[in-house]
């Protein structure tokens, strides 16, 4: 199926109202999504009902009942509580609905790192320009939002990123060209670059651990051969990469992050940036107050921000939602056990585990709540795609 093809048949101004909600111009995504949702339920109200499935009654619960707790709240906006509970299970049933018959799994590839690169590109301006005013050699991490000149913690910033941090594990499997390589390959260094200029340790995490889930992955599908040659590649590609680039925690362009890895006490490492107290801390109060409680700080987790907030149902929710995401990647690998399959293998799990590793150490709900939607965006597109091979495997 060709590119046009496909945008006739999910429909063009969908498509377009999605990629401008991932970009988010002038900070105008939520417009973008209250547009999408009309246009969807008018245009696809046949399709939102054959797609509805336990997933999508999760997150109905869920995106509810938290919207309920979160509104007895001080100061909390009409248009955010409408956010809440209803892009969660809107975008996971968008998601579903974006795969059509005759697409590929290298379109579905392709469609998913273009979502992942939109979401991303205006963090991508934003650091690039404050790198032209000031360079990498600043004690700010605020970085000025390139649409609104709003200043934005980096924090938030980086989260944008996140998906990007997985191109290096998904390289392991990709059969596409050496020019197609090249430009993930450059998109991940550009977001690497962003990433030393905002000090994020959450992005280095992902990048490393996604890096060892991938390495797993692969050499788990591939026989012993193929992974010693691989291995013996890789170990050649390190060896060079680490003469010719030497990691200087001293360089300009090393100094932000390069300052908080070697930073001690509740800012370092090792306390998770201070988090690993938070965590405790947020434990103590759910233990006792598991309909949520007051506090200042967010709990930078997910789902202990959630249970702060919402209390234990929406908790108990969201965590049901995570555990189906993964059963439903065993079910992918189950499907999908050939190695022509190993490149969407490898970049749903790839892009479920990075966003994992960010909810676990970032406030995402009250810092970066369309990271929840594109996660939701992405488990749609997921299961539509299980729907999809589980009805060709009946027709044969």
């Amino acid at each position: 199926m060709n590119v046009r093809k496909y945008i006739e048949e999910v429909g063009p101004v969908i498509i377009i109202l999605l990629f401008l909600h991932l970009l988010n111009p002038f900070n105008m995504g939520h417009i973008f999504g209250y547009l999408l949702f009309v246009v969807f339920i008018i245009s696809k109200k046949s399709v939102l009902l054959k797609n509805m499935d336990q997933e999508f009654m999760i997150l109905v619960l869920f995106g509810f009942i938290y919207t309920i707790f979160n509104a007895l709240g001080p100061n909390k906006g009409f248009q955010y509580l409408i956010i809440q509970a209803i892009f969660p299970c809107f975008f996971y049933i968008l998601g579903k609905t974006l795969i059509v018959k005759e697409i590929t799994q290298k379109q579905i590839v392709f469609f998913l790192f273009s979502m992942a690169f939109a979401f991303s590109l205006t963090s991508i301006i934003s650091v690039i320009q404050d790198l032209l005013r000031g360079g990498f050699a600043q004690s700010s991490r605020l970085i000025r939002s390139y649409w609104t000149g709003q200043w934005l913690k980096a924090t938030i910033v980086a989260g944008y990123l996140t998906y990007n941090m997985v191109i290096p594990a998904v390289l392991f499997a990709s059969r596409r060209s050496y020019f197609q390589k090249a430009l993930l390959l450059g998109v991940y260094v550009i977001s690497m670059l962003c990433i030393f200029r905002l000090g994020s340790r959450a992005a280095l995490a992902i990048t490393g651990l996604t890096l060892v889930i991938g390495l797993v992955v692969f050499l788990s599908q591939n026989s012993v051969r193929t992974n010693l040659k691989f291995i013996v590649r890789l170990i050649l590609f390190l060896v060079v990469f680490l003469y010719f680039v030497p990691i200087d925690l001293e360089a300009d362009y090393f100094s932000t992050l390069g300052a908080r890895l070697q930073s001690s006490g509740t800012s370092s490492a090792s306390s998770a940036g201070g988090r690993t107290e938070l965590w405790q801390t947020a434990l103590q109060n759910f233990i006792k107050s598991p309909l949520g409680w007051d506090a200042q700080r967010h709990s930078h987790n997910v789902w202990l921000d959630i249970a702060k907030v919402g209390g234990i149902i929406p908790f108990i929710l969201f965590i049901i939602f995570n555990i189906k995401n993964l059963i439903n990647l065993r079910r992918l690998f189950r499907f999908n056990n050939h190695k022509d399959s190993l490149e969407i293998n490898m970049t749903f799990t790839l892009f479920t585990a990075g966003a994992l590793i960010y909810f676990f150490v970032e406030p995402v709900l009250e810092g970066s709540f369309f990271s929840i939607t594109f996660y939701c965006l992405v488990q749609g597109i997921l299961k539509g795609y299980l729907d999809q091979q589980k009805k060709l495997a009946l027709k044969l």
